[in-house]
């Protein structure tokens, strides 16, 4: 996501044009992860939806609403697990994923968002735990 706001930023403010994209996010692979995307589109700079679909610059509202659902939760996960602090510095972390398990993921697609959410915190998206949430 990072890579991908960065080029966008880049292609917005007018700093490349969009012939660049496959060279610069190869560029960017290579220094960040030391891995060679040159000349394959479909694991390099095309790999998702996202930018076929024509859509822009939605990533700091997506990463916003994502921030948003993991406070949430992660103050369900508090709640269901008093001593959450303690396990997460003792790199304990089977106790949340069991918890992830039993009310997130084993759910898949079966519920829409808001109700899942609903089902494992008590009530739809509210924006007061992401004011909450510590830095």
């Amino acid at each position: 996501m990072i890579l991908r706001y960065e080029i966008e930023q880049a292609l917005i403010e007018g700093e490349i044009e969009v012939e660049d994209i496959p060279a610069l996010w190869d560029e960017k692979m290579q220094q960040s992860l030391g891995l060679d995307t040159r000349g394959n589109y479909r694991d390099g700079c095309m790999q998702d939806i996202h930018w076929t679909d024509g859509a822009f610059g939605y990533f700091p509202t997506y990463t916003l609403g994502a921030t948003m659902y993991a406070a949430q939760l992660f103050q369900a996960v508090k709640k269901a697990i008093p001593q959450l602090s303690e396990l997460i510095q003792h790199g304990e972390l089977q106790p949340v994923f069991d918890w992830l398990q039993q009310n997130i993921w084993q759910h898949g697609s079966r519920f829409s968002t808001n109700q899942l959410l609903i089902n494992a915190t008590g009530e739809p998206l509210n924006p007061a735990f992401f004011r909450q949430h510590p830095e």
